[in-house]
């Protein structure tokens, strides 16, 4: 295989320890601010993005990291980014600057593309959009993240198309990864909470009426004590807690269990890390719930739309809709719920897949080179 550049800002996973709640409630709100201002390399990050950005730089073997509006000046053989990953329907694409990688690279690989879906639709495709997606298709497979984005791409006749899930799956590139199904002894749980509801295509009525049960279940817990929370934040918690009193709810009724149990993880390997301590994960975040499957902890999906539901079906990850959360069962129930059992037969073929998928198209894995972490 010959040259491969990667899209990679290297500077935006530090090697910062999680960050509480209660630590940043210790500082000045300039201090916070200032923290997460989206100026900040590090200020409004969401956590998913910068899981999966940076199980890219740690499972490819790429010959240089390059910085977004890159100047290239030199010919390579393939170009991988995740920019791609989740196409909304207001995303207009800036065709001079694809067609300029295009004219220095033989193919660009989206590693994984994946679409927004809009009241349980994904949109028409904007015809620049889909100007690039043919350009692409032409000379390497887009890889998808699930069944629905293949459809959608091969009902515009764009047919060179293979699904291949999220790579952050494949962090530890290891073939016999598996994920422990005993759930026997739930004492510290950790619990994500998507506030991104902007982009399910509901109305705030919507939003609170349904995810508000599943958020006040976990407060309840929390203070009648009932076990040990790790409340995991998508964003740092300032910009958390802004997105949270302007979407859902009052501030005010959540700011105890925030102070108390909400962390941010500046790093994937610190996130990682950080759910080894945790018997047990749930909740409506992708990527919050894929951080403790990396970490060997069994975790339950709470689906919120289509877009959840394809990747879950894709790796055989347990999972249940939000429309089904009860909060009147114990935690027990949804800890018995995580069975593993056909992930772990599975995870093998997805994995080649993947590794298949890769060889073909010219991006080079590390583990080819050194065998595996």
């Amino acid at each position: 295989m010959g040259k491969l550049l990667l899209f990679y800002n290297k500077h935006q996973s530090p090697p910062s320890p999680p960050r509480t709640y209660k630590s940043y409630m210790e500082q000045s709100v300039e201090s916070a601010m200032q923290e997460t201002m989206l100026t900040n390399p590090n200020g409004n990050r969401n956590t998913g993005t910068y899981l999966m950005t940076d199980t890219l730089a740690k499972i490819i073997d790429a010959d240089e990291f390059i910085p977004r509006f890159h100047n290239f000046e030199t010919r390579a053989d393939t170009v991988v980014t995740n920019i791609l990953h989740r196409i909304g329907t207001n995303l207009k694409v800036d065709l001079p600057y694809w067609e300029n990688i295009l004219n220095h690279a033989d193919r660009v690989i989206p590693l994984s593309l994946g679409f927004a879906f809009d009241k349980g639709k994904i949109a028409p495709l904007d015809r620049g959009l889909e100007k690039l997606l043919r350009m692409l298709a032409e000379r390497a497979e887009i890889g998808v993240r699930g069944e629905y984005d293949a459809d959608y791409l091969n009902g515009y006749g764009i047919k060179n198309v293979r699904i291949i899930g999220c790579p952050s799956m494949f962090y530890h590139l290891n073939r016999e990864f598996t994920v422990n199904s005993n759930v026997n002894d739930l004492q510290r749980i950790n619990f994500n909470f998507s506030t991104d509801f902007a982009n399910l295509g509901i109305s705030q009525k919507d939003a609170v009426e349904i995810h508000w049960p599943l958020l006040r279940y976990f407060i309840d817990a929390f203070e009648q004590k009932l076990f040990s929370i790790d409340f995991t934040l998508q964003k740092p918690p300032f910009a958390e807690v802004c997105d949270i009193h302007s979407i859902l709810l009052s501030y005010g009724e959540v700011h105890h269990f925030y102070s108390a149990c909400g962390r941010y993880f500046y790093s994937a390997k610190d996130w990682i890390e950080g759910m080894r301590n945790n018997d047990f994960s749930i909740g409506t975040r992708f990527h919050g719930n894929i951080a403790a499957i990396l970490a060997r902890v069994p975790a339950l999906m709470i689906n919120l739309d289509k877009r959840m539901e394809e990747m879950n079906k894709f790796y055989k990850i347990p999972a249940i809709d939000i429309s089904d959360f009860d909060n009147r069962k114990p935690i027990e129930y949804y800890g018995e719920l995580a069975d593993y059992s056909e992930f772990n037969k599975c995870y093998g073929k997805v994995y080649d897949n993947f590794v298949n998928y890769c060889e073909k198209n010219g991006v080079k894995l590390k583990h080819r080179r050194n065998n595996h972490e």
